[in-house]
């Protein structure tokens, strides 16, 4: 599935950014979903991001290489060279693209991806490769 991604777009790199985030790292939906850029922590070794998990307990875990190095290629790709000057700690890292979020994103670009918006986008792949597992797993 990840490999029939067309990962020279901005919107196909999120894609797969969101979907390999969420198989690596195991978080629910709206753990990932809304991420920013504030809760990445860079200053420990290796890398950890905080998130607030399921009952409101804030919660840090370690960020995997892997997952680090393709969510800096996405950012790159979607805010250029330098992004780290251009995005600010309470940036949304998937947002969706310019023009393309309705009426939310206009007044504020800085909106994370629906719930909704993330499931057009399983369906979409569940189409190109015929996943076989349960849905719930992301929506949930």
């Amino acid at each position: 599935i990840l490999k029939s991604m067309d990962l020279r777009s901005v919107k196909g790199l999120r894609d797969y950014t969101l979907i390999y985030g969420y198989f690596i790292t195991g978080r629910r939906n709206t753990e990932w979903l809304t991420m920013t850029w504030g809760q990445f922590n860079f200053n420990t070794s290796p890398p950890t991001y905080s998130f607030i998990r399921k009952g409101q307990k804030d919660t840090t875990d370690e960020l995997p290489d892997e997952l680090l190095s393709i969510v800096v290629t996405y950012l790159r790709k979607r805010w250029g060279e330098g992004f780290t000057k251009k995005i600010l700690p309470r940036t949304y890292l998937f947002t969706a693209m310019p023009g393309k979020g309705g009426a939310r994103q206009v007044l504020d670009p800085n909106q994370p991806l629906t719930q909704r918006s993330m499931l057009r986008i399983i369906k979409i792949c569940y189409k190109i490769g015929r996943w076989h597992f349960s849905l719930n797993i992301i929506i949930y």
